[in-house]
């Protein structure tokens, strides 16, 4: 047994290493998406290595202070390195970004590995708002929105902006649970913005700005007219 391997092997048994247990996350086609390694800003980390593939391709470095992110082509531009947490950010997520991205994490002799399985998906649809009804009424304006998805098995959740205090109702139709709807009524002389969001495994929302002046009574469908309390 050579003297260089038992340094090695003792070197090996003194290094801590932890272990930790694979994540899954999921990205859109199109969009960012942030890999976080679960360290704080305060972990004084020395050193940070994210790779790729079962030959340990390294994708972004972080030693010392001193990072190298263009390490391998198909992720040129696209990355960027929190040199406090070592969380990897990636821009704008193509096909073949579905992949298990392995990340080392050295602080001393401290040592911390670490593997997050990316899968994506196409790019969510924002939900559709409309005004279905709308109308001035003893010095009110009488609105009723509705706001629709195209994804099944998904909840609305209902916000008003621009400072509204005033109360509102909100619920799901009993014929279509792809839709739901809004009532309320404030003064007029005033633009309120309503935003409908869509969630799954996360949110996404649309916004839609009423102006009280331009209220007008529309036809209500009739399968909006029964909501879910």
């Amino acid at each position: 047994m050579t003297r260089g391997f038992i340094l090695a092997f003792i070197q090996f048994v003194l290094l801590q290493v932890t272990l930790m247990e694979p994540t899954e996350v999921t990205g859109y086609i199109g969009q960012s998406i942030t890999l976080k390694t679960g360290e704080s800003p305060s972990s004084q980390l020395t050193q940070v290595e994210w790779s790729i593939f079962k030959n340990t391709t390294i994708i972004a470095k972080l030693k010392d202070g001193s990072q190298s992110l263009n390490r391998f082509w198909r992720y040129k531009g696209r990355l960027q390195l929190d040199h406090t947490t070592g969380d990897l950010f990636i821009k704008k997520l193509i096909q073949g970004d579905n992949l298990t991205y392995s990340v080392e994490l050295k602080n001393g002799d401290k040592r911390k590995t670490h593997k997050i399985i990316l899968k994506l998906r196409e790019p969510r649809s924002k939900p559709e708002i409309n005004i279905t009804y709308s109308m001035l009424k003893a010095n009110q304006c009488v609105i009723m929105l509705r706001c629709s998805s195209t994804e099944e098995d998904v909840q609305f959740y209902w916000n008003a902006m621009d400072n509204f205090v005033e109360p509102y109702w909100s619920g799901t139709s009993n014929q279509n649970s792809n839709e739901s709807a809004l009532w309320t009524s404030f003064s007029p002389n005033r633009n309120v913005t309503f935003t409908c969001a869509i969630r799954n495994e996360d949110s996404v929302s649309s916004d839609l700005t009423v102006k009280c002046l331009e209220c007008r009574q529309r036809l209500i469908p009739e399968n909006l007219r029964q909501l879910r309390n």
